[in-house]
C-alpha cells in the first residue's frame, strides 16, 4: 500500500472512532478522549490539550489534557489576545506551528519550563472553526521539529469533530 493510501486508511479509521464516540453518554469526555486517541494514531503527540476559545475576548479554557505534561489540568484559563498564537489561531483562524524550544519560549513563556522538562517544544495548533468563528483549539506537543506540513494537512480533518463538545457547553 502506498503512503497516500496508508494515510487515508488511518484517517478514515480515526474519523470512525471519533464518530462512534459521539453516540456515547456522559459527554464530552468520550469525545475528547477519542480525539486524543485519533491524533495520537494519525500523527503522534507527547501531549495534547483541547481548549474552548472565546475569539472576542481572547480567553481560552483547557477542557482536556492528555499525555506527559503535568501542571496543566482541565479547567485552567488564560488570555491569549494579542499573542502570536492568539493572532494566528483566534483571529486569522489558521493552523499554528512552532518547531523548537526557542520558538516555544517566545510564544508560550508560562509553559516553557514544563515543556522543556518533557522535551516536547514542537507545538501544532488547530483551530476548531464554525460559522466564521474559532470556538476551540487543539494543541499537540512533541519533540523539536517533529511536525511536518503533511501532518498539518492530515490533522485538520479531525479538529471540527470537537465542535459538539464546544457547542453543547458541556464541560
Amino acid at each position: 500500500m502506498n503512503a497516500m493510501k496508508q494515510h487515508m486508511h488511518k484517517l478514515l479509521n480515526c474519523l470512525s472512532i471519533v464518530h462512534k464516540s459521539m453516540a456515547l453518554g456522559d459527554q464530552p469526555m468520550p469525545l475528547l478522549q477519542s480525539i486524543d486517541y485519533a491524533y495520537q494514531e494519525l500523527i503522534g503527540h507527547k501531549a495534547i490539550t483541547l481548549f474552548s476559545c472565546n475569539c472576542h475576548s481572547g480567553d481560552i479554557e483547557r477542557l482536556y489534557t492528555g499525555g506527559q505534561l503535568t501542571g496543566h489540568p482541565a479547567g485552567g484559563t488564560k488570555n491569549m489576545r494579542g499573542t502570536e498564537w492568539g493572532i494566528r489561531v483566534l483571529e486569522q483562524k489558521e493552523t499554528f506551528i512552532v518547531h523548537t524550544q526557542a520558538d516555544f519560549d517566545r510564544c508560550f513563556p508560562t509553559q516553557s519550563a514544563d515543556v522543556a522538562k518533557n522535551n516536547c517544544p514542537s507545538c501544532l495548533s488547530y483551530p476548531v472553526l464554525y460559522d466564521g468563528r474559532c470556538f476551540g483549539a487543539i494543541n499537540l506537543l512533541h519533540e523539536a521539529n517533529y511536525y511536518s506540513d503533511e501532518m498539518i494537512e492530515l490533522g485538520q480533518y479531525l479538529a471540527p469533530l470537537m465542535l459538539p463538545a464546544l457547542l453543547s457547553g458541556a464541560r
